[in-house]
């Protein structure tokens, strides 16, 4: 996973930042790497955006400023692209903010 164009890895003390999209409800859930969280959203063929993000309000230990970039990153979404396996979730100028990796869940 990336932001902002840089990498993103769980450290000691976190979670794998991680989200989680249920296209039938249509809702999000997942992990910034410290808080849960969850939301609504609406998508078409191209857009794609997060409505209502509430999360969770525990103390993490400091990991840079992941989880703000995190959020900011989806807040910021307003369209998506999916490449193979690989989500891009841009702002309204194009601009890639994020980048998730499929995986199966275990």
């Amino acid at each position: 996973m990336e932001l902002e164009g840089r990498p993103v890895a769980a450290g000691p003390g976190t979670r794998e930042p991680h989200l989680v999209l249920e296209s039938d409800d249509p809702r999000v859930r997942g992990d910034s790497g410290c808080n849960r969280f969850g939301s609504t959203f609406e998508q078409t063929a191209d857009r794609l955006h997060f409505k209502g993000i509430v999360a969770t309000m525990m103390a993490c230990l400091p990991i840079e400023d992941l989880e703000q970039r995190f959020f900011a990153a989806l807040n910021a979404a307003a369209s998506h692209r999916i490449t193979g396996d690989a989500l891009e979730l841009r702002d309204q100028d194009g601009k890639v903010r994020a980048r998730f990796e499929s995986r199966y869940l275990r």
